[in-house]
């Protein structure tokens, strides 16, 4: 029988973000864990930098602009946390953020 996933959906806190005209960005916070999955980069201006920071993995859903231009933010707002970022999406995309020391 296979065992339990070790986080259950009853933890994860999902939230959209979007501006008047832009696409959605999906923040999943994992409650228990303090720290959050973000699903597309595409305009996260309008995301608090705390948000951002408590980020662990980005998810990239596919390679058009309005879902990656946001990463210039992104990188900007962690670059001075001593924490690994894991980026996932379609190839050439995947690969480990370090930050810090």
């Amino acid at each position: 029988m296979p065992s339990k996933p070790a986080i259950f959906f009853r933890y994860l806190e999902p939230s959209f973000f979007a501006g008047l005209l832009d696409d959605p960005v999906l923040w999943i916070k994992v409650r228990p864990l303090g720290r959050a999955l973000l699903f597309d980069c595409g305009q996260i201006h309008h995301l608090a930098k705390r948000l951002i920071k408590a980020v662990d993995a980005l998810f990239i859903s596919h390679a058009h602009m309005d879902h990656f231009m946001g990463l210039d933010t992104f990188t900007r707002n962690i670059h001075v946390s001593p924490k690994t970022i894991e980026i996932f999406g379609p190839l050439p995309t995947s690969w480990q953020a370090t930050t810090g020391t």
